[in-house]
């Protein structure tokens, strides 16, 4: 292990003889944008703080080198962890780092490829779906969030969309607001999610309420609602399959 961090060491002092200095990094991320950039200079940035000790960019060759075969196992790096790599680490670099990770993670969900999955044709296809495009919400979420999942004439997603924040309530859920994307996409179906923060996924009476609502809305404008998943940390539900 020791002989390893040398030779990282080693590489890292090479580089800092031609690592060009963080105002240029910068320059260059505005001028040619952030995909131009290397690994190391990436993370140079994050990084901010240039200390006498241990220069931003040397931090980020140090991090860059470590976890370049394994990023993943850099968002569950711990403060410690990384000041073990380099010293120069601060609470700031570090807080800096997983944010950048954390919003990263989230663009990616947000921007999933729609296009790949296949028609959603049963519950468990349903809930399948929303376990993954709202993995956030369910072990993150700290309100009720109700969202609305367009679907095509297929059944394949379109896109998803927040409605509202807050606790579930057939009066602030109103047919208006959640179907105003689906006419917008000319969505042929819908799905409804909401979570719940407390991590019980069992519907409430409110929920089946809503259910019921929106999908006598939906017969009203030509558009399915084929189901409400409730999605939370210990699993996610249908409301309809409880209901029947």
């Amino acid at each position: 292990m020791q002989e390893a961090r040398r030779w990282i060491d080693r590489q890292v002092c090479e580089a800092r003889s031609v690592a060009p200095p963080r105002s240029r990094v910068r320059e260059r991320l505005l001028r040619c944008g952030a995909n131009s950039l290397s690994d190391a200079e990436l993370l140079s940035v994050l990084v901010r703080v240039a200390l006498t000790t241990e220069p931003a960019m040397e931090v980020g060759q140090r991090i860059a080198n470590q976890f370049s075969l394994h990023w993943r196992e850099l968002a569950d790096a711990t403060l410690g962890e990384l000041r073990d790599i380099a010293p120069a680490m601060t609470r700031s670099s570090y807080t800096q780092i997983m944010a950048g990770i954390e919003l990263g993670r989230r663009i990616a969900l947000a921007d999933r490829p729609y296009e790949s999955v296949e028609g959603i044709t049963s519950t468990d296809q349903a809930i399948e779906f929303c376990r993954q495009a709202f993995r956030r919400l369910a072990f993150d979420g700290v309100q009720e969030e109700f969202h609305l999942v367009t679907l095509d004439t297929k059944h394949k997603p379109i896109g998803t969309h927040q409605v509202t924040v807050g606790t579930l309530d057939a009066a602030l859920v109103h047919p208006r607001e959640v179907f105003r994307p689906a006419i917008r996409h000319a969505a042929a179906a819908v799905l409804l999610v909401h979570n719940h923060p407390s991590g019980d996924p069992k519907p409430s009476r409110e929920d089946q309420l809503v259910t019921q609502q929106l999908t006598e809305a939906g017969k009203l404008l030509g558009i399915q609602v084929l189901d409400h998943i409730v999605v939370a940390r210990s699993g996610c539900v249908s409301v309809r399959e409880l209901a029947s």
